[in-house]
C-alpha cells in the first residue's frame, strides 16, 4: 500500500474496500454452492422420481451461460462492508450455502410436483423441459438478490451492473418459454407468472428470512 496523503485516512479506505471485496467473495461462494446443489441434485432426484430427464442438455447449457452474467456482475456489486474484522474461515459460507441449496432443492421439487399434476407436464417432454429450465433460471436469479446481503434483501440496492445482468437473465427466463425455440416449446403466460411468483415467494422471502436468522445466530455465537 502507498499512502498518497498525510495521516492515515488511506488505511481506513483500504480496510473498507478489502472488506467489501471479502463480502463479494462470500456472496460468490454461497451462490455457487447453493446453485450447484439446486441444479445437480434437482435433476438427479427428479429423474429418480419421474424416470425422466426433466431438462435437456441444451437447456442446461443455456441455463449455465445465462446465469454466468449475474455471477460475473457480482464483482461490481454495491455491498455493505462489515464493521468488524473478518476471518477467512469458509465454514460459515459453506454451511449457509448448503442450507440455502437444500431449501431451494425442496422448493423446486415442490414446484415440479405442482406442474406435473396441475399443468400436465407428464404428457409432454418438451413442456417439462421448458418448465424446468424456467424454474431453475428464476430460482437462481431471485436467490442472488437475497444472498448478496447479510441482512434482509431490501437493506441495500444491487449495483446497476448486477441489476442489468439480472434483468437480462429475467428476460431470457420469460421470453424463451413464452415465445418458444428449438427444444423449448412455448408455455402459457399463466404458467410463467405462476413459476415467477413461486420463486419470488420462497427464494426472496422464506429463504431470505432463514438466511438473516442464520447470520444473526452466527454473529451471536449461538
Amino acid at each position: 500500500m502507498v499512502l498518497t496523503e498525510e495521516g492515515l485516512p488511506g488505511i481506513v479506505a483500504l480496510v473498507q474496500q478489502s472488506r467489501a471485496v471479502y463480502q463479494r467473495v462470500l456472496t460468490w461462494i454461497i451462490n455457487k454452492i447453493s446453485r450447484t446443489i439446486l441444479k445437480a441434485a434437482f435433476v438427479a432426484v427428479a429423474f429418480l422420481v419421474t424416470g425422466r430427464f426433466v431438462v435437456s442438455a441444451l437447456g442446461m447449457i443455456v441455463l449455465v451461460f445465462t446465469s454466468d452474467f449475474a455471477k460475473i456482475a457480482l464483482a461490481t456489486d454495491n455491498v455493505q462492508w462489515s464493521k468488524h474484522p473478518e476471518s477467512w474461515d469458509i465454514t460459515g459460507p459453506v454451511e449457509l450455502g448448503s442450507l440455502l441449496g437444500g431449501l431451494l432443492l425442496l422448493e423446486a421439487l415442490g414446484l415440479l410436483a405442482v406442474g406435473w399434476h396441475r399443468f400436465g407436464l407428464a404428457a409432454s417432454a418438451g413442456a417439462l423441459n421448458t418448465f424446468t429450465f424456467q424454474a431453475l433460471l428464476y430460482f437462481g436469479m431471485v436467490s442472488i438478490v437475497s444472498i448478496r446481503e447479510r441482512r434482509r434483501f431490501w437493506a441495500s440496492r444491487p449495483s446497476w451492473t448486477l441489476l442489468a445482468a439480472l434483468a437480462f437473465e429475467a428476460s431470457i427466463a420469460t421470453l424463451v418459454p413464452s415465445l418458444g425455440m428449438p427444444d423449448f416449446p412455448p408455455l402459457p403466460w399463466h404458467q410463467t407468472l405462476f413459476v415467477f411468483a413461486y420463486a419470488v415467494t420462497f427464494a426472496l422471502f422464506v429463504n431470505d428470512f432463514v438466511k438473516a436468522a442464520w447470520v444473526r445466530r452466527r454473529a451471536d455465537g449461538v
